[in-house]
């Protein structure tokens, strides 16, 4: 379909009136192309109210469209952009859609003079030479000049004064005048507006987000109201500020840093709010993906001298790639995504960790010797969750059971010795001899009987035939261990084996002066003395 054709029948199914509208918009140069290619145009109509209304005419499909959403066929608007485009293939070559240009004589320009990011416009005659000569335009009539509609209407905006109510009628006449500059370099107008879309793209130290147009920016003006110069080349178009609060729009518009550390926090709580002021382009693909995942205690244990550390946190991923840490979540080294929090289940197991340690999750505690065995005994096999480096616990391993003290034979001299050895460990009857009697050695219970040099062991007070030679000695400790502990006030006692055991605290109440002065008959002797 030629434009003719597609004009004619537009002209059959409009009303006289509305045809006649169309006729004075058409004539007056109300009607702006916008887009057009070989089938397909798209212009802006200005006919009533303050802003135009856009148009398209698809020649090859015989249809035709208008953003003013008449019930009718066919609309005033959809007439006046079939007439202009009839008219411009019969007087410019197809495909030119700048404004035209006067053959000669002087015309009207238009001035943007900016100052920081206010900006200010005025209108100057100019009139040819070389170069040509521009001066303040005041009164047309004595100029001798034919003023476009384009033209009169913008003269009169800027004799009232330009405000953000009229900058739609402003912009969209000065989009059909040639000669607009601003701060001397010449620029097209378009009434499209320019949106502010919220760039998240990765950065060194995390994110990075920016308000920012998509195309490059070349200048942003604010006042009196918003507008930006973007392409090439270069437009003056009207932008489109987010309705954000100010304090936000100018952290963003600054370009924000999000580091790595508040990146879970920013894209599950932040990130969602502000989509819905404004259109967000996410770049940072990498790191910028939200999963689903279900929070975990985690136990992390590492080995340290006389002890271990322990490390429990709340913790997303298996292996962990997020921990939370107070009120934020952090991400660790590796992580693929960041996990939706569920912060239900966060508060739970973070009362439990603090329950179970005493500790809030987060906060490394350092377990040595006793505290370790304690933790090992006690804690541990409470502990509901994930555990790493179980391994280092093994040696602080605690047996349930309270040392007995008992006399073997020396394997060296054979005479007796005491030691400690944990009561229940194992087969008792297959690891002690059972005599008669007992009596003292050195003020300290003990056997009747001579101990034997097979490393037997009698257990004080206890009486009945021996048993078979212990072929597998219980652990023990050494009488210096269980003396050090008795004098230190400590309820546990290393064992020789490794790992540790109850002191027999009933039994050093009542005898633990004489095992120190047997052990220690010097220092015995001087505190005697002494006292």
């Amino acid at each position: 379909m030629t434009p003719r054709e597609l004009l004619d029948e537009i002209r059959d199914a409009l009303d006289t009136t509305s045809w006649s509208r169309a006729v004075l918009c058409a004539r007056h140069q109300d009607v702006a192309i916008v887009h057009h290619s070989e089938q397909v145009h798209e212009f802006d109509v200005m006919m009533a109210g303050p802003r135009p209304y856009r148009v398209e005419l698809d020649l090859e499909n015989e249809e035709w469209s208008c953003s003013c959403r008449t019930a009718e066929e066919v609309c005033a608007h959809v007439a006046a952009a079939a007439l202009s485009l009839y008219q411009a293939t019969k007087a410019t070559p197809p495909g030119d859609a700048e404004p035209a240009k006067p053959s000669a004589g002087a015309h009207v320009g238009y001035r943007f003079a900016s100052t920081g990011q206010a900006w200010k416009l005025d209108a100057v005659l100019v009139t040819p030479g070389r170069p040509p000569r521009e001066t303040p335009f005041q009164d047309p009539g004595g100029a001798g000049l034919r003023l476009s509609q384009a033209d009169r209407e913008v003269l009169a905006l800027i004799e009232m004064g330009i405000s953000a109510s009229r900058a739609p009628r402003l912009l969209w006449g000065l989009s059909r005048c040639f000669d607009v500059k601003l701060d001397g370099m010449p620029v097209r107008v378009s009434t499209e507006e320019v949106p502010l879309v919220l760039v998240v793209d990765e950065h060194p130290n995390g994110l990075r987000a920016t308000l920012s147009t998509r195309e490059r920016c070349h200048c942003r003006l604010e006042c009196p109201f918003a507008l930006v110069v973007t392409g090439s080349p270069p437009t003056l178009a009207p932008l489109s500020v987010p309705s954000l609060p100010g304090s936000l729009r100018d952290l963003y518009e600054a370009g924000r840093v999000i580091p790595f550390q508040a990146i879970p926090e920013f894209l599950s709580e932040a990130l969602p709010e502000l989509r819905a002021h404004v259109e967000v382009e996410m770049r940072a693909q990498r790191i910028a993906t939200v999963h689903r995942s279900r929070p975990y205690p985690n136990m992390t244990i590492t080995p340290a001298d006389g002890g271990f550390d322990v490390l429990v946190t709340v913790a997303y991923g298996k292996p962990p790639e997020a921990v939370v840490v107070g009120s934020r979540l952090v991400l660790l080294d590796g992580a693929r995504g960041v996990p939706r929090r569920n912060l239900r289940l966060e508060q739970r197991f973070a009362k439990e960790i603090e329950r179970l340690l005493g500790i809030p999750p987060g906060r490394r505690l350092a377990l040595r010797d006793i505290e370790a065995a304690r933790f090992a005994s006690e804690v541990l096999p409470r502990f509901r969750g994930s555990v790493s480096g179980r391994r280092y616990v093994e040696p602080f391993r605690l047996l349930d059971q309270t040392l007995k003290p008992q006399w073997v034979a020396s394997p060296i001299s054979g005479e007796p010795e005491l030691v400690f050895t944990v009561a229940n460990a194992g087969d008792e009857a297959r690891r002690e001899i059972r005599t008669g009697d007992s009596t003292r050695v050195g003020g300290l219970p003990t056997s009747s009987r001579s101990p034997q040099r097979t490393g037997r062991r009698h257990a004080p007070g206890d009486s009945g035939p021996a048993s078979v030679p212990d072929a597998h000695p219980p652990p023990h400790a050494s009488p210096r261990e269980v003396l050090d502990a008795w004098r230190q006030g400590r309820h546990l006692v290393c064992l020789e084996e490794g790992g540790f055991a109850r002191l027999p605290a009933d039994w050093m109440d009542r005898y633990g002066l004489l095992l120190e002065a047997l052990l220690e008959p010097s220092v015995s002797a001087s505190t005697a003395t002494g006292g």
